[in-house]
């Protein structure tokens, strides 16, 4: 009996089907597409965690998209997206270069967040100290030591530079203490390409150990012959 009732359906189902128009027909299909798709849509607002997020699959998180499940972690990064390492790398240091300034390097820094760009390098200069030479923005400064005789009567002598061997001409009556100006012979100024600076000297008179009679002899002589007393300002101030 009822596969007489079944058939029956079927039958009337089929002469249904075949009294509707084919845009009825095309219009019902329509209708059943749409409704699949709001029912899947349903589901997925009511069950967010079950669709996770790129994010989610790429830090190795257990999640599902429709029939894929995602559920490992990278063996190298261990989940964090980076790997760390280190690089040798060469850079160039221009003439002028300061302590304590700033250089970068770009491209070579961190690997960016979430498939960001390479971050930069940034490295700070630290100069050392130099047993004869001393920086002052674009000028070097040394002390250079002379005879008493060099300093009274003048003369050329060498004095060394940055560049090597030179010579500087001590004027006669030239005072311990007094500086002496070496143009263009300083650091090349990193801004403006071919401006130096100088090289300031410090005269320093060397007063001579005397080890013998005559020597002091001669300097008796000359402080006759010089009687002028250098202490007689610094009484005058007072």
């Amino acid at each position: 009996m009822a596969d007489d009732k079944f058939a029956e359906d079927t039958w009337l189902q089929r002469a249904f089907i075949k009294m509707m128009s084919p845009e009825l027909r095309a219009l019902l299909g329509t209708l059943v597409f749409f409704g699949i798709v709001v029912l899947i849509g349903l589901a997925a607002i009511n069950e967010p965690d079950r669709l996770g997020t790129f994010e989610d699959q790429y830090n190795g998180r257990a999640i599902e998209r429709g029939a894929v499940i995602f559920n490992s972690t990278c063996s190298t990064c261990h989940g964090e997206t980076v790997v760390p390492r280190s690089e040798t790398i060469e850079f160039r240091i221009k003439p002028g270069t300061r302590n304590g300034q700033r250089i970068r390097l770009q491209g070579k820094g961190n690997a960016g967040q979430n498939g960001g760009p390479v971050g930069d390098l940034f490295l700070i200069v630290r100069t050392g100290a130099h047993p004869v030479f001393s920086r002052v923005g674009d000028d070097i400064q040394i002390t250079v030591p002379v005879t008493v005789a060099e300093a009274s009567l003048g003369a050329k002598v060498d004095v060394p530079t940055i560049d090597g061997r030179a010579q500087l001409k001590i004027p006669p009556g030239t005072q311990s203490g007094q500086k002496l100006r070496m143009r263009e012979r300083g650091v090349e100024n990193a801004q403006r390409t071919g401006q130096r600076g100088d090289q300031i000297v410090t005269v320093q008179v060397a007063v001579p150990h005397l080890q013998d009679e005559r020597s002091r002899e001669i300097m008796r002589e000359l402080a006759k012959l010089n009687p002028q007393d250098p202490r007689v300002t610094l009484f005058d101030k007072l």
